[in-house]
């Protein structure tokens, strides 16, 4: 029988988070009176502001440049008089608002089981966690203190504190709607790598030669391209024994990466971007953390797995699943990039991080088509 997963209360109205002796109306008025004297202010983002909450005022609005990620999001720190507050414009291609009441309900339910590095959007004042406007999608959430600083600065520590944390929001998610069966995402890509055939190699490489980025950026992009063929092969017998395996399902992350970790010092005090989260295996998170953070080293992955094991032991399917989740991730991750930069020909705010991304991909696929 399916366990039936807690009733998710109202979401936390931003009032909660600061008070104010005015009334909301007076407050609300004051707010939108400032709109057109808040320096560099952006009316739209302004009237998204105005949507959250009529009981506080916030006095400073700071676009975030190249603070999005490589999801396409838009971010603005908001400062009030009581707390910070991250402002996140989702891109237009995703989530849905079904999806995003999902990943919301998601958050909630595993920071009431102790999850505390997550980040709750707080409620709009029509009682939703984001705001509609013009097409896009809008979420306020508290700040939370770090950087993403693991690959300028790893350390074992590091490693170790992310699985660790990866471990427990597993754990506080496993009766958020549990059910089995086959891995929806190996399942998945399984069809897309035995779409991955030479025609589509070569209408890649034309598109890479007629829609050029950037020289670094187009170089890793043929060397990715050149070991497609060779690392799809390596790849589908191991992908498909795996999407074959029945496994307990729940939310995971399926994006969970060192980009999208904070850090002060070696612990982790931040997890952001959740707009892929969905139900699955959780070792889809496992090979997609690790791979991100040890790479092809070995010994890196025996001391990740020991870490997240000591807190959630993983079954011998899980274990089996893990190496098919990390080649595939790695082969379909460069087709994934491939399309978005050079056939849907996307843009990105930090060209820097697409090319180390790019490098990453690249590296992992030529050592997966040579082993």
């Amino acid at each position: 029988m399916r366990a039936k997963r807690d009733t998710v209360p109202r979401p936390v109205s931003i009032a909660y988070f600061m008070s104010s002796e005015r009334s909301a109306q007076s407050d609300l008025e004051a707010f939108l009176g400032s709109i057109p004297r808040m320096a560099g202010q952006d009316a739209e983002v302004a009237a998204v502001l105005a949507e959250f909450s009529a009981t506080s005022a916030f006095h400073r609005v700071i676009p975030l440049a190249a603070h999005g990620g490589l999801s396409g999001a838009r971010l603005w720190r908001i400062e009030t008089r009581d707390a910070t507050f991250a402002l996140r414009q989702w891109p237009a291609e995703h989530p849905p608002p079904e999806r995003l009441r999902f990943v919301h309900a998601v958050l909630a339910h595993a920071f009431r089981r102790g999850c505390t590095r997550l980040s709750v959007p707080v409620a709009a004042r029509d009682g939703e966690t984001f705001v509609l406007r013009q097409g896009r999608l809008w979420e306020l959430a508290p700040w939370l203190p770090g950087e993403a600083s693991f690959e300028r600065k790893p350390t074992r520590d590091k490693l170790a504190n992310a699985l660790r944390l990866l471990a427990q929001f597993h754990l506080a998610c496993s009766d958020f709607d549990p059910r089995s069966g086959s891995s929806p995402g190996l399942v998945e890509r399984t069809r897309r790598l035995a779409e991955l055939d030479a025609r589509l190699i070569v209408s890649l490489f034309r598109a890479i030669e007629s829609n050029p980025v950037a020289s670094k950026v187009d170089d890793l992009a043929r060397s990715a391209l050149a070991n497609l063929q060779n690392g799809a092969a390596a790849v589908r017998p191991l992908l498909a024994s795996a999407a074959s395996l029945l496994f307990p399902l729940q939310p995971c992350l399926r994006d969970i990466w060192h980009g999208n970790l904070l850090f002060t010092g070696d612990e982790v005090t931040g997890v952001v971007d959740f707009g892929a989260m969905q139900i699955d295996s959780p070792a889809l998170d496992v090979a997609r953390l690790l791979g991100s953070m040890a790479g092809d080293d070995a010994e890196k992955w025996r001391s990740g797995l020991a870490a997240y094991e000591a807190r959630r032991p993983l079954s011998a399917d899980e274990h089996a699943a893990i190496p098919a989740a990390d080649a595939s991730g790695t082969v379909l991750g460069c087709v994934n990039w491939l399309r978005w930069l050079y056939v849907e020909r996307r843009q990105f705010s930090d060209l820097s991080a697409v090319e180390m991304r790019m490098k990453s991909l690249a590296m992992r696929l030529r050592h997966l088509a040579r082993a």
